[in-house]
């Protein structure tokens, strides 16, 4: 914990937004939030790294997918320690969906754009 290294500010306490994880549409931000959060900053990495390399950042895509989807598996098999949780797939297949319909959508289209209009 944090506050067993520092000591906490007195005014933490007034800035903290209380919130309850149990149940409710709010629950699901909180406790899958953190993987769709990495699962979205690896896809961002990659699409950055071979922006103009579609092969290899397909390849490398597909491989990131498939990380994590067996993390969930691993952890559902017992293999990685946690907890597995189907909603936790759920939500990073929804994020990785929509990261790709944007990543279609606008930036793919407005590169073509630029290339035709070269």
């Amino acid at each position: 914990m944090v506050w067993a290294v520092i000591p906490k500010p007195d005014f933490w306490d007034m800035l903290r937004i209380p919130l309850s994880s149990k149940g409710g549409l709010l629950s699901i931000f909180i406790d899958s939030g953190p993987d769709c959060l990495w699962l979205l900053s690896g896809l961002f990495v990659l699409r950055g790294l071979w922006f103009f390399k579609r092969k290899t950042q397909t390849v490398y895509i597909t491989l990131f997918y498939l990380i994590a989807g067996n993390y969930n598996l691993g952890q559902y098999f017992g293999i990685i320690p946690g907890t597995f949780d189907f909603i936790d797939v759920f939500t990073m297949s929804g994020v990785a969906l929509i990261e790709a319909v944007v990543f279609i959508f606008f930036v793919k289209g407005r590169i073509q754009d630029e290339e035709g209009t070269v």
